[in-house]
């Protein structure tokens, strides 16, 4: 659990996040994130976690990648892995701009119980991919209220759809997401704003 710098030095890529414990987002925030390494990184998982929902979404609330399982991955995990690397190879992360939960709260977004984070990619006044995670022992209905000028987008005509279900999400107010999501679990939202 130690990440030596000198040999990080000499590295492209950095493995992290076996046997972790994928609800401390402060550890989370510093060994799954990019940015303190200048590093690619991606997350492993124990076997005993890395097909959960949980393990998935703080990977994706830091802007990491998944290390992948294949087909053979359990409880559809193969499935579920495609259509989230097929979701943001189309949207384009890499050309977006990435809002990381701990800076998006009050800026880009208002939620009312603080054990639901968001992150969220964007290009101005167009689109928008957010990860939407739920922290809590149960199940949720939650209302995230967008700052929509902030991203360039405008409250009518907004479609949203969760790309793992291919489902409509309402967008009530022009400005807000009614999302109901599992407990230790995330709703993958794409938002189009043309």
């Amino acid at each position: 659990f130690d990440y030596i710098l000198p040999t990080l030095s000499f590295s492209d890529i950095l493995y992290t996040g076996e046997h972790e414990d994928y609800e401390n987002l402060l550890t989370a925030r510093v060994r799954f994130n990019s940015s303190p390494w200048g590093l690619f990184v991606t997350t492993l998982g124990g076997s005993e976690h890395i097909y959960s929902s949980l393990h998935t979404m703080t990977s994706l609330l830091n802007g990491v990648s998944i290390w992948g399982s294949g087909l053979l991955g359990r409880n559809d995990f193969g499935r579920k892995e495609y259509r989230i690397r097929q979701t943001y190879k189309s949207f384009n992360t890499s050309t977006a701009e990435w809002i990381p939960y701990w800076t998006g709260e009050g800026s880009y977004y208002q939620v009312d119980d603080p054990k639901i984070k968001t992150s969220l990619y964007f290009h101005k006044g167009k689109d928008a991919l957010m990860v939407v995670a739920n922290y809590n022992r149960e199940e949720k209905e939650v209302k995230l209220s967008l700052k929509l000028a902030k991203m360039g987008l405008k409250g009518t005509g907004l479609k949203a759809v969760n790309v793992m279900t291919e489902e409509s999400v309402p967008v009530a107010q022009g400005s807000q997401l009614e999302l109901k999501i599992p407990a230790k679990s995330f709703v993958l939202v794409r938002m189009d704003g043309r």
